[in-house]
Parts: structure tokens; sequence; C-alpha cells
């Protein structure tokens, strides 16, 4: 039999925002603590909240094999690492004195607009440890600023926002971010219906909720995937490449891990090479079934049998590498429409995209010019990120996270 233990360990200082200003301060440290045990090709699992007995803990793990669920894999061994990325973020009482210092001047510069919701300062710790010499461990602290923003005059619950999730912190950057914001709103610019350079953060879930779906292995094993049976060829343009990301260099908070306790190198594993679908997203489990390369993507809640996930709802973090040009060279010395709030869109089962654009700005690639009104934008995945692919920009909208976008020529309609 062998043992396995896997610890997530949370402490989070939340400052709830009303009106600009710090209306209430929360605090919670959560201690989450799953035990595996393995034996005979199966696996038992038990989880504890907050403080546990390890024996307890452990026998109850050790009945749930009565449950016989098979995990007939080799189980991650002989590695010892610690990641703690670099931060430069205040903490306890500086924190909040700095957040209430930001809130006062951006109020100051925006007489016309509110802003509300969170604003958290985490300390994220996981742990996955068991017998075999495997013995992984991530701590990282991260703010996470997501400023609603809401015209005074209007009566929308939120016009705009003003967000990111990082390791570093600067006031003048953030303000000058949401000060950007918010000049730009007031400043409403026309455009003609017709094709456009279309603009999406590279992270953002909009555009790539059908790309993700398509990388699932189960999916793409058993014919449901829009890629099934073509890994090796090319679909999409020769320079895009898209790779699964657990580096906090590329913004990722979390574990450099897999819930298996699979490391890739560099803590990144390709899916998409030069446009050729060179792998798709795997867990053990559906590696061995289906004869797949690893590419350690399972996931799970800390008491439960890690498996490969939900398609939809655990969208993994998926990067798409710089294609080597700023956003301005991108936009070759024009504009372009930089999507800021897009939702109500979807993917049809064979790749064709729609989604209304309740928030645009009219984009050069350094400044935002104005507000567009409400649009709609529509392409197909392969077109997306085959043939109209402009590229990925090398650089940020903001310096405090990797904030980089993908443009594409793209439909572009006014909302009905």
């Amino acid at each position: 039999m062998n043992k396995e233990q896997y610890t997530q360990q949370v402490r989070e200082l939340s400052l709830n925002v009303v009106q600009t200003r710090v209306d209430s301060i929360r605090k919670k440290e959560i201690l989450r603590t799953g035990m595996r045990v393995y034996e005979g090709g199966l696996i038992g699992v038990a989880g504890a909240l907050g403080r546990y007995d390890e024996g307890e803990l452990t026998q109850r793990a050790i009945s749930a094999l009565e449950q016989e669920i098979p995990y007939p894999y080799q189980l991650a061994v002989g590695r010892k690492e610690v990641v703690e990325p670099a931060h430069d973020l205040p903490e306890g009482a500086q924190f909040v004195d700095e957040m209430q210092q930001m809130l006062a001047e951006l109020g100051q510069a925006q007489p016309e607009f509110s802003f509300s919701n969170k604003i958290n300062l985490r300390t994220q710790t996981v742990q996955l440890v068991n017998d075999l010499g495997l013995d992984l461990s991530y701590r990282g602290t991260s703010i996470e600023v997501g400023l609603l923003i809401k015209e005074k005059k209007s009566a929308n619950i939120m016009d705009a926002f003003a967000a990111y999730e990082g390791w570093r912190y600067d006031r003048a950057e953030f303000l000058r971010l949401a000060n950007m914001v918010c000049d730009a709103f007031r400043r409403p610019v026309e455009i003609e219906e017709g094709t456009y350079p279309v603009l999406f953060f590279s992270g953002d879930g909009t555009y790539q909720g059908k790309l993700a779906e398509s990388l699932h292995g189960q999916l793409y094993a058993t014919g449901g995937s829009l890629f099934a049976g073509q890994m090796g060829r090319r679909l999409f343009a020769d320079n895009l490449t898209v790779y699964e990301s657990r580096s906090w260099q590329d913004s990722v908070i979390g574990p450099f891990f897999d819930a298996e306790g699979t490391v890739n190198d560099s803590y990144r594993c390709t899916l998409i090479r030069n446009g050729v679908l060179v792998a798709v997203r795997t867990d053990k489990k559906n590696a061995a079934k289906y004869g797949l390369p690893l590419t350690g993507s399972a996931c799970g809640e800390y008491d439960s049998v890690p498996t490969l996930g939900n398609p939809q709802r655990d969208l993994p973090s998926l990067q798409i590498a710089s294609t080597g040009k700023t956003m301005k060279e991108l936009l070759d010395g024009g504009t372009g429409i930089l999507v800021w709030i897009a939702s109500g869109g979807d993917f049809t089962p064979d790749g064709h995209f729609a989604t209304p654009v309740q928030l645009a700005y009219l984009f050069d690639g350094e400044k935002l010019l104005g507000r567009l009104p409400e649009l709609s934008v529509s392409s197909h995945l392969y077109d997306m990120l085959g043939r109209d692919l402009i590229g990925v920009s090398s650089d940020s909208l903001t310096s405090l996270s990797k904030s980089d976008v993908i443009a594409m020529s793209m439909k572009v309609s006014r909302a009905v």
C-alpha cells in the first residue's frame, strides 16, 4: 500500500469596496487535506477541513478502497521541488492602507464614476507528498484587483471594469490603467460595419472556449472534439503555438504540478506547435486508455480522485505564444477593436463563433481612443486562428501582469 497527502491552504485578506471606499474587511484561513491510499490497482480517498488526525484520516481513505475505484497507474515518484514566486505586495495593515489611498486617488481623478467589488490579497500553499519520495510544494502570494466601474449617471449595474491578478503592485501603474479605461469610456466613437482587426486578451475564455474543449483528451479520443482524428496535422496559422501552462512566469496563479504530481519541463506542455496539433490534454487515465501522451492536466478537489475535468467548467490555463510583434506593430499603424466585455456568445459544434460585445474600445496599440457602441463579432475557429490570425503581442496593456492580446480579422456589426 502507498500513501499520498494532498494539502491546500489559503490565507486571504479581502476588502469589500463600495462607492470607491473600503466598506468592510474580511480575513479567512482555510486548510484542506486529502489523503489518498493505493493498493491493488485501486484508490481510496478521504478529506478533512481544518485540523485533522492523520491516523483517522488515513483509515477513512483505506476504508474507501472498498468502493473499488480503479487507479492502475504509476504514481509520481522521487522528485522534490519548491516553487515560491517573488512578490512585492504590502501585507496586513499596510495593504489595507495602500488600497484606501489608491481608491481615494482614483475617486479624485474620476469623480463621474464609482468603483466597487473586491480587492484580495491571497497566500496559497499547495503540497503533494507521498511515500515514494515525491515532495512538491508551491507557495504564492498574489493580489487580485477586480474593480467594477459604474458611471454615476448610468442605470446599469456596471459599465466597465479595471482588473488584474498577479505578483506585483504599483499604484501609479494601476491608476494609469483605471484612468485610461474611464477616460476612453467618456469618449464615444462610431465605426461602420465590416471586417476589422479584433483584439481579445489572449487569456480571454470568450474566444478560447471551443479551443479548450477541442483539446480535451477524452473528447478527442471519443470523437467529440472538433479536432478528432487530426493529430499531427496543420490546423492553424504557421505562427500559432498553444501550450498549457502552470508557470508563474505566465501569470498563472497556482501550483506548478497537476493533481497527480506530474511536472512538465518549464511547467508548460505544448499542444499546438506552429499550427500543428501535437498533443491534447490528458491525465494518467486518459493517456493510458487512449494511448495519448501524458500532458499533466489532471485536476480535482482535494478530497476527490484526480480527473481530466469538465471541458467547459474546468478551463485550463491555455497560453498562446507571442508571434513577435508589439500591439502597435500588429495594427500596422491603424486601429483595431479591443474587446473589453463580451458575454452571451458561443461556438456551434462545428466551430462557428459569434458573440455580442457589450464594451469595446477603439485601440491604436498604445492608447484606448474611445468607446465603441455595442457590437457583434463573428467568425470560425479555424479562421480566427488560421488565415485571419494577425498575431499575438509581445507586450502587454499593463506591466502588472501578463495582459497580451491576440489580434484576428473578424466580421463586425452593430448589436441588434
